[in-house]
């Protein structure tokens, strides 16, 4: 009982070491972070983990939709507070790169124009897409794509046929509406 008593008063005179803290921002500012594989309550950076026990390895782990995880492991010393560098996530590339004959066509990708031929796109979200390509004096390409996380499609070039522009007068001049100015011959 004698021990029991000690050690209690000992406890209650020098108490338990101080807890640490650790500071980081993110990139993306907007992720989720876990320590010791329970979710930190909020989503946007920057990012206090408090009252960490000291002595002990803690792991850190920051993640978000269409990143490489980060993970670390930190010990703090009683009361130390540790300002860890920025934390930036890898873009895990997701999407396609095409090309076109001629180039210079518009990439549409769900109706929405987002390059040029020869183009690289790897910032898609994963899933089905629906891709076009457009270039005045040529018929418009579509197709279907399905793209997975991590992968970007090479796709073959892609042939745009020239329509079929009439022409009038000897000269072999036309436009694509079929009219000429008239000439001052």
């Amino acid at each position: 009982v004698g021990i029991i008593a000690v050690i209690v008063g000992g406890l209650l005179l020098f108490g338990r070491p101080n807890p640490g803290n650790v500071h980081f921002a993110t990139v993306p500012n907007k992720v989720t972070v876990t320590i010791d594989g329970k979710p930190v309550p909020g989503r946007v950076s920057p990012f206090v983990l408090a009252q960490l026990a000291p002595n002990v390895a803690h792991t850190i782990a920051v993640a978000e939709t269409g990143y490489r995880p980060w993970t670390s492991r930190v010990e703090l010393q009683p009361g130390q507070t540790l300002e860890l560098p920025t934390i930036t996530l890898e873009r895990i590339e997701t999407g396609f790169s095409i090309d076109s004959e001629p180039p210079g066509a518009d990439v549409l990708v769900d109706g929405k124009k987002l390059a040029q031929t020869p183009a690289r796109l790897t910032d898609l979200e994963p899933g089905e897409h629906q891709v076009r390509l457009e270039r005045e004096g040529h018929t418009a390409w579509d197709s279907v794509l399905l793209v997975s996380t991590g992968t970007v499609l090479p796709l073959q070039t892609v042939n745009l046929q020239a329509l079929n522009v009439p022409t009038t007068g000897s000269r072999g001049r036309g436009s694509a509406s079929g009219t000429l100015p008239a000439s001052d011959a």
